[in-house]
């Protein structure tokens, strides 16, 4: 008898174990690389980016399943989008993006809360110059009103709400309820404490909704400004709680 509760408790246990899943979204950040042609005969043709000029079209990750728990064996990328959700194993704390060659792409960290939306921009000239930051993309941050600032850029950015004047530091999030109109400005901050405008809107929350404002680096020589701004507006069935100035 002994046996068998010993054998049925390390079943449970190893049940237990299998069902911890952590869920994962990707989200590429940058513009495409300007567009080039050729003409022969007459006849304009598209070129293809240069190497490197964008991220994988599609990259593998080992061992993931779709949320519907299907296998999959490539993952599409675009930038600006989100992917769809994948699970993986708890347990993992790290893992490698590969290109359909098989090459290793580049490897990011899951945030610790267990669901992740994982962020990837050029950190060079180049698409193979990865840099990455996982955000908590859990219910807990599913708030009504919910604005989430996040700055992915090697600077300090300036974020003004309505009176109100803040610094985002490079790889940090803060967050704001913002349930009335509230004018927003992201500056770039330049040498000899100089500012750049690189966004500039009314901000509203709504029930239902929460909203991310990502700051990025463009890193292209034909860019008018060094950092640009991605806005998501994501709808949420659970409401979070969260601990944050209301506006």
């Amino acid at each position: 008898m002994k046996a068998i509760a010993v054998i049925a408790i390390l079943t449970i246990t190893a049940s237990a174990q299998e069902i911890q899943m952590q869920k994962l979204r990707l989200l590429p950040l940058g513009d495409p690389p300007p567009f080039r042609q050729t003409v022969r005969d007459g006849v304009r043709y598209e070129l293809d980016a240069p190497e490197g000029a964008l991220p994988p079209a599609r990259v593998v990750l080992e061992g993931m399943v779709t949320a519907v728990n299907v296998p999959t064996h490539s993952l599409r990328m675009t930038l600006g989008r989100a992917t769809a959700d994948l699970s993986a194993p708890q347990a993992k704390v790290s893992l490698s993006l590969q290109k359909e060659d098989g090459g290793v792409w580049a490897k990011v960290s899951p945030h610790t809360s267990g669901s992740s939306l994982i962020l990837l921009w050029k950190s060079g000239g180049s698409w193979s110059d990865v840099g990455h930051l996982a955000l908590d993309d859990s219910q807990a941050v599913h708030a009504d009103y919910s604005f989430h600032f996040t700055n992915v850029t090697a600077v300090k950015m300036g974020v003004i709400l309505g009176q109100e004047k803040l610094l985002l530091d490079p790889k940090s999030t803060f967050t704001r309820i913002i349930n009335k109109n509230t004018l927003c400005r992201i500056v770039y901050i330049l040498p000899g404490n100089k500012v750049k405008t690189c966004f500039q809107s009314e901000l509203s929350g709504s029930v239902g909704t929460h909203q991310r404002l990502i700051v990025y680096p463009t890193n292209s020589p034909t860019s008018r400004n060094p950092a640009k701004v991605l806005t998501m507006v994501e709808t949420h069935t659970h409401k979070g709680t969260i601990t944050a100035d209301i506006r």
